[in-house]
């Protein structure tokens, strides 16, 4: 139930630091592991339990959070050059994937976005619906997601 005078929507920023331990994906919802750790201008990913991979990908690239997956605009073929067994250097990776576009602050903090649902009729997750079963849609009833 929303208070009047108060505002119920999602912060339009948020910190780096909630994303620790959260799952990272890429474009076409390619798996780039669970969050380690906050650089920066890069955030570390792990992925695998017996070959692991360290990503250090570009804050520069991050699309936005969801409250439960970070999103990056990264292919796997892209994905595969930030793959590195140390940290880089900073000016690197702003020299390197940085643009006039990007936002000042982008490594203090970060977009929120709506959830999504990734599934076999849309495997590319552009959909932006809660994953939550019973959270009500616009015309005001529930609707499943398979």
């Amino acid at each position: 139930m929303a208070i009047e005078g108060q505002e119920t929507t999602a912060p339009e920023w948020i910190d780096w630091n909630v994303t620790i331990k959260k799952e990272a994906r890429g474009i076409g919802d390619f798996d780039l592991g669970e969050v380690q750790d906050v650089g920066a201008s890069y955030i570390h990913t792990q992925k695998g339990i017996a070959k692991k991979e360290q990503f250090y990908i570009p804050k520069y690239l991050v699309e936005g959070f969801d409250g439960n997956t970070l999103w990056f605009k990264v292919s796997e073929a892209q994905a595969q050059e930030m793959i590195r067994e140390t940290p880089p250097d900073d000016a690197e990776y702003r020299t390197r994937y940085g643009s006039p576009d990007t936002s000042g602050d982008i490594e203090q903090r970060m977009p929120r976005i709506s959830p999504r649902v990734v599934n076999e009729r849309n495997p590319s997750g552009t959909d932006r619906l809660s994953k939550d079963e019973n959270s009500p849609q616009p015309n005001g009833t529930a609707e499943e997601v398979d």
